[in-house]
């Protein structure tokens, strides 16, 4: 399941680059305004997840095998 969830992560992150390359490519910058806004927020939960990560590696809530 974790991994279905990061390999449509990963697909909806690889189409996105292609179409702000698209739209850089057709000169459409308030597309790419948008682009951009859809990209950081696609992106904003990894780095979430990042930090949740590094706090458990540092403080873990459960025993680490």
């Amino acid at each position: 399941m974790a991994h279905d969830w990061a390999n449509k992560w990963e697909q909806d992150y690889l189409s996105l680059l292609s179409q702000i390359k698209q739209a850089i490519s057709k000169g459409h910058d308030d597309e790419l305004i948008d682009l951009f806004a859809d990209l950081r927020a696609l992106q904003q939960p990894k780095f979430e997840a990042l930090h949740r990560v590094i706090d458990e590696l540092i403080t873990p809530t459960r025993e680490l095998i």
